[in-house]
């Protein structure tokens, strides 16, 4: 399996490297959305541009990327908006909202449900790795998600280092973010 997969791979290095403008956007985006968590007074402003340019930026850096891989060409960021936004919003709804049930149940229970919390945001951050790209490239928003989890089961030991880096990320983002509440 990983030799087949090298070739993509270094592809994707390289358009990565050529392209990477794109991902310095995505960056920026990122910072904007992780700074209200970092404070000690939380900043609503930067939370809200944050998730705007989160919105905006990954549909159409995203698009963009899945563009040039596989036509190797390139469209303005509003065409890839307009093409892939719709469904980005609903994959990320669907992903998304088994964090609003367990925060309902924490509502309703009176106790922390952090723990489940915790480890679903893992398990999303990891299955992302496939779901999200799919998404892009297919452009189909249920059969992403379906082959997104038969891909990660599918080669648990090939995806490990993948799934590690993830969560590690994930773990690292909700470590900072806990920190500017103590």
């Amino acid at each position: 399996m990983q030799n087949e997969v090298m070739p993509y791979l270094l592809k994707s290095l390289l358009i990565i490297k050529n392209h990477s403008s794109h991902l310095a956007h995505i960056l920026a985006a990122s910072t904007l959305f992780i700074i209200p968590f970092s404070q000690d007074q939380p900043n609503a402003l930067f939370f809200i541009w944050g998730v705007a340019l989160l919105f905006f930026l990954y549909p159409a850096v995203y698009g963009q990327y899945a563009e040039i891989t596989t036509r190797n060409t390139k469209s303005p960021y509003h065409i890839h908006f307009k093409r892939h936004c719709l469904n980005f919003v609903i994959v990320s709804f669907f992903l998304v909202s088994p964090l609003a049930v367990l925060s309902l149940l924490e509502i309703i229970l009176g106790t922390g449900v952090n723990a489940f919390r915790f480890i679903y945001l893992i398990l999303m951050s990891s299955l992302s790795i496939y779901i999200l790209p799919l998404l892009f490239l297919h452009g189909k928003k249920w059969e992403s998600i379906t082959l997104g989890f038969q891909c990660i089961a599918g080669n648990l030991s090939f995806n490990f280092p993948l799934i590690l880096i993830a969560s590690t990320i994930t773990v690292l983002t909700l470590t900072f973010g806990q920190s500017g509440d103590m």
